[in-house]
């Protein structure tokens, strides 16, 4: 009541409406049968092994991996390449995460080069 007093002086748009009473589904649902399936072979500790063991965890893999990577920071850090294009395309491969700390650096190298240079 108090409630309904409150709406009385509102427009009729903003009052609210009782919707109308739809009935419900009926609660006849038929179950699914089973197949029967046999288990399965593969376990969880199958799956685990075979997805840690992949060819590229190797050790020649992992040396080559650190090869490259300093490779590329000296690449960074060395002054008389094209280090914007450098940094752009290490970027672009998704490998920008290895290397934040020397494009940092070099990103102040070039910007004090270009104040100062």
């Amino acid at each position: 009541m108090l409630l309904s007093s409150s709406f009385a002086s509102l427009p009729s748009f903003f009052k609210p409406q009782q919707l109308p009473r739809t009935s419900l589904p009926s609660t006849n649902v038929s179950h699914r049968k089973s197949a029967n399936y046999e288990p399965s072979i593969w376990n969880y500790d199958t799956l685990l092994l075979l997805s840690l063991k992949h060819e590229y965890a190797d050790v020649q893999y992992v040396n080559r991996s650190v090869k490259l990577q300093e490779e590329v920071r000296r690449m960074i850090n060395d002054e008389n390449i094209e280090i914007l294009e450098l940094i752009e395309n290490v970027k672009r491969l998704g490998l920008g995460y290895h290397f934040e700390k020397e494009i940092r650096e070099a990103f102040d190298r070039f910007l004090s080069l270009e104040k100062y240079g």
